[in-house]
């Protein structure tokens, strides 16, 4: 559309905007004015005076109310026009047409584009989230097993741990208990004593 097109356009815009401000006021001001200038009474005669009157504005402005899209169009039909000295070319109503249609479809061609990539981009993301949710998972699941191999390596320590001190007193007692027979069942005159450190000796042995 070209810059003179656009100047007409928005002198349209802007007249049927004023026409709906100003429009109802002017018809109801208007037809105060002619009941008081027929004289207020309205007999007969004055009645039709009025309607006679008022009839053609009304039918004007309903039809240019209702119909604005084609009296728009058919202006835009003329080849040129002379718009406060700004001279240009408009185009038919059948290429506007086409120019609004192809308009529309390139609008539909980018949008589809825009929701195809929006979609694509939120395949991605739930892709990512979904690796995210896998690799925190499998860390919670290592972090658990780690924490079970620790408990179970604490129970091991802690039961070597009594394995070793039963075992030590075990071998303890049994000390005790070999130097007693020792000492209970041999001359201690006769030999000489035996060691506490041979008897664990020969235990371990």
């Amino acid at each position: 559309m070209s810059r003179f097109s656009k100047i007409a356009l928005r002198f349209l815009n802007w007249l049927n905007n004023l026409i709906r401000i100003i429009a109802w006021p002017t018809v109801v001001l208007f037809g105060l004015w002619v009941i008081w200038k027929s004289g207020i009474s309205l007999s007969g005669f004055n009645l039709l005076e009025f309607l006679r009157i008022i009839i053609w504005p009304s039918t004007i402005f309903v039809i240019a109310f209702y119909f604005r899209k084609v009296v728009t169009y058919l202006f835009f039909s003329m080849e040129e026009f002379n718009f406060f000295g700004a001279k240009g070319k408009l185009r038919s109503v059948h290429e506007l047409i086409d120019s609004k249609a192809n308009q529309q479809y390139k609008e539909r061609i980018k949008r589809d584009k825009i929701d195809s990539e929006r979609q694509d981009r939120e395949a991605r993301l739930r892709e990512i989230a979904d690796s995210k949710e896998s690799v925190t998972k499998k860390n919670e699941e290592l972090v658990t097993l780690a924490n079970q191999q620790s408990e179970k390596i604490t129970e091991l320590e802690k039961m070597i741990g009594e394995e070793r001190g039963t075992r030590e007193a075990s071998v303890k007692k049994a000390r005790e208990s070999m130097a007693d027979y020792i000492f209970k069942n041999y001359d201690v005159r006769e030999k000489p004593p035996i060691k506490s450190s041979t008897i664990g000796e020969s235990l371990e042995k």
